[in-house]
Parts: C-alpha cells; structure tokens; sequence
C-alpha cells in the first residue's frame, strides 16, 4: 500500500475510521515515517452576492466565505489531539454588470489564510502530544527499572529488540538514535521496541530528523538533500 493509497483510504472511511487498518497504520507508521496526520472537511464555501442598481447601472457587492473543520489525529494512539472549526472571509469585492460567482483561486488564498492562523496553535499542540508520549515511555521505564529482572538489566531493560535498517541515498551518513550515535544508513542497528526519534545526517547535506514507532524489523526511506546555495 503505497502513499497515494493510504491519503485514498482515510479520505473514503471518512478520516479516523481508515486507522482501523493495520496496513494502512504500518505504511504512515514505518514506510513515510508518520505519527500524525492533519484532515478535515470544507463545512460551507459559498459566494455572498448583494445587487445594487440606479443611474442605469447595475453592480454586484460579493464575498466569499470559507468555513472548514480541521483535525489531527495521532496514529499511534488514535486519539484527535487538536481539532478546530475555522471561518474566513474576502474583502468584499465590487463588480458592474455581474457577479464574479465561484472563484477558485480567492478560495484557495482564503484556504491559506486559515492555515496561517490555525499553524501556531496546532504546533504547540503537537508539542503537548509528544511530551505526553516522552512522559509516558519514562514512567514505564521507571516501572520496569524498579523491579529488575537478570534479562531486563541488558538492552533496552528487557524489551522485544528489533532491527532497523535504512533506504538512504547517502549510505556512510551517521544516524542518532534518541540523542545516542549508533552507526552509519549502511548498518543494521537493533533497537528496543517503542518510539525512537532519528536523525540522520552527513556532510553537505541537511539533516533528516523522523520519529517512528518500532514493533518489528523496520525499513526507514531517507533522501537526503543538499542546501540550497544563494
């Protein structure tokens, strides 16, 4: 199931109700590296048109409104963590003789306006939702240091290990797990079960940074690319 499938399969179930399956969880997940992902629905975009006539002319006073719902939603732990319903509207635009009627390209620019305002907020968000997580896996931690068992004091203090390998287009690049440098894109590096943040980066190149849950051998895509120079 490839990405184009997966955006298909979320937008027929009607968002949240796609996550029921597993395929389409392990390709957000693993193969495009996905913790969250943003969906919603157009509530209402209509043309407000008011007819005014005298002096033998006639004009029309229009405006267009947008209003939509947005949500997002984390794939782990299928739980919407920020959801919002947003109302916009152009300056009203005087036309003679006609109504400029639907205009998709006044839409399009109300549409990113309404992302504008709703990026901040969704961000600090996002940061809530991820502290939560980090939270969570030391409390675990903790519970599991507290009563140690002989396996439990090697490796991940006792949890499944799996092994996580890269596609990447630069293969000597060096890769950070959880702040902790284990190897090189060309290595096969064994990790504890749960979620790991990874960054990946090399010289001459700009740093990759994905964070993905583990609960089997694991592929990560990389493509890393090259700064952009003035």
């Amino acid at each position: 199931m490839k990405a184009g499938a997966v955006v298909k399969a979320i937008d027929e179930r009607g968002g949240i109700s796609a996550l029921a399956d597993e395929k389409v969880v392990e390709v957000l997940a693993h193969e495009m590296a996905c913790q969250y992902v943003v969906f919603g629905d157009v509530l209402n975009a209509d043309v407000d048109s008011v007819r005014f006539s005298g002096y033998g002319v006639t004009s029309f006073k229009t405006t267009f409104n947008l209003r939509v719902s947005l949500k997002v939603l984390n794939v782990y732990s299928k739980a919407i963590v920020f959801a919002k319903i947003l109302e916009t509207s152009s300056a009203p635009q005087v036309n003679i003789d006609t109504s400029p009627g639907f205009s998709a390209g006044v839409f399009t620019n109300l549409s990113k306006d309404v992302s504008k305002s709703v990026s901040a907020p969704m961000l600090t968000a996002l940061l809530k939702d991820i502290r939560r997580d980090q939270l969570a896996q030391q409390k675990e931690f903790q519970t599991q240091e507290s009563s140690p068992t002989p396996s439990s004091r090697m490796n991940g203090a006792g949890l499944d290990q799996f092994i996580i390998r890269f596609d990447c287009n630069v293969p000597d690049a060096s890769v950070e797990i959880d702040g902790v440098l284990e190897g090189t894109c060309s290595d096969k590096i064994l990790v504890p079960a749960g979620v790991h943040e990874i960054v990946i980066s090399a010289r001459n190149y700009v740093s990759s940074r994905v964070k993905i849950r583990v609960s089997k051998e694991t592929l990560v895509p990389v493509d890393l690319i090259r700064p952009k120079r003035n």
